[in-house]
């Protein structure tokens, strides 16, 4: 499957392990902003000119709706909750055409559009094996946006 793996640049650490985690079980980063992040001469190309930032926001949303999967990771419990993470979940949500099945995990009840997802779970490892539970199943690209996972009726 293709999956985006959307989270805090102050948690990059956390989110590219779960990036190669899924990776070594078969699956596909849509865009590794990871990577792009950590080649910037500052966190969130800050300073950068506006042609710059308004690319790299491009690449991250057409990242975060380009595959089957779209997880948001939560900011651990202290970390200030990212801002980039919640705009990419905005717009994967309101994504009409081939919207991805979004899952949420971590402390989700900062917000009440991570209500929205198709599945939330308040711990990682349980979204990362749900992910691999839908990946020996197939998972197709569209899904709406009332699924199952915690909390969903």
């Amino acid at each position: 499957m293709r999956i985006y793996v959307a989270g805090s640049s102050q948690e990059v650490d956390l989110v590219e392990g779960s990036q190669r985690r899924l990776i070594d079980a078969g699956h596909t980063i849509t865009h590794d902003w990871c990577a792009v992040l950590r080649k910037l001469a500052s966190p969130n190309a800050i300073g950068s000119p506006r042609h710059q930032r308004a690319k790299l926001a491009y690449d991250d949303l057409r990242g975060a709706v380009a595959g089957d999967v779209f997880w948001l990771r939560m900011t651990s419990p202290g970390v200030k909750p990212s801002f980039g993470s919640g705009v990419e979940l905005g717009y994967t949500l309101g994504s009409a055409n081939q919207r991805p099945r979004i899952i949420v995990s971590g402390d989700d009840d900062r917000s009440i559009f991570t209500a929205l997802a198709s599945e939330n779970y308040k711990d990682h490892e349980e979204a990362f094996q749900s992910i691999l539970r839908l990946g020996t199943h197939g998972a197709p690209s569209a899904y709406s946006a009332h699924g199952h996972g915690r909390d969903q009726g």
